[in-house]
C-alpha cells in the first residue's frame, strides 16, 4: 500500500474515532473527554479488507488499527476486527454482519 493512502486511511480513523466518542457525548448531553476516564479506553475496528491490512507487508505491525492504536498511545486499546473480502453491507456476499469477528466486538 503506498505511503499516502496508509496516512489516508489513518487521518479518517482518527476523524471516525473522534466521530464516534462526540456521538456518545451527545447522547448523555455531555462532551466526552478521554482525560474523563481511569480505565483504559476500548477501539473497535471494525470493517473490510482495508481494516485487516491485506495487502500490507507486515500486516500483523502495520495494518492501520496497530498504527492508531501506537498514535492515540498507552490509554488506549484497539483491536482489529477486519474481515478481508468482506463488505459493510448488511446483504452483500459476505456480509460483515455475519461473520465471526463481527459476533466477537465487545461494542455492538
Amino acid at each position: 500500500m503506498k505511503k499516502p493512502i496508509f496516512l489516508q486511511a489513518v487521518i479518517v480513523s482518527l476523524l471516525a474515532v473522534a466521530a464516534g466518542c462526540m456521538t456518545t457525548g451527545a447522547r448523555r448531553g455531555q462532551a466526552v473527554a478521554p482525560a474523563d476516564y481511569d480505565e483504559t479506553i476500548r477501539v473497535a475496528c471494525v470493517g473490510d479488507s482495508i481494516t485487516f491490512g491485506a495487502g500490507i507487508k507486515d500486516r500483523k505491525n502495520d495494518n492501520y488499527p496497530v498504527v492508531l492504536g501506537r498514535s492515540l498511545g498507552e490509554r488506549f486499546e484497539v483491536r482489529n476486527f477486519g474481515v478481508s473480502g468482506a463488505t459493510l453491507l448488511k446483504d452483500g456476499d459476505l456480509s460483515y454482519w455475519k461473520t465471526p469477528a463481527f459476533k466477537a466486538t465487545p461494542a455492538r
